[in-house]
């Protein structure tokens, strides 16, 4: 139960940072119009902002 819990509170963290993260991107590129895509790694849990992929 608790290992799962840490799970799940790691991959709301990790999604939460991700957009922090592409929200500064989207800033920095001139707030160009367009929705964040996202991808989340599963086996690492990395976040990755793929809008301007």
């Amino acid at each position: 139960m608790f290992e799962n819990t840490s799970l799940i509170l790691t991959f709301i963290t990790a999604f939460i940072i991700g957009i922090l993260i592409g929200r500064l991107i989207f800033k920095s590129k001139g707030g160009e119009s367009g929705e964040h895509k996202f991808h989340v790694d599963s086996s690492t849990g990395i976040v990755s902002d793929i809008t301007y992929q």
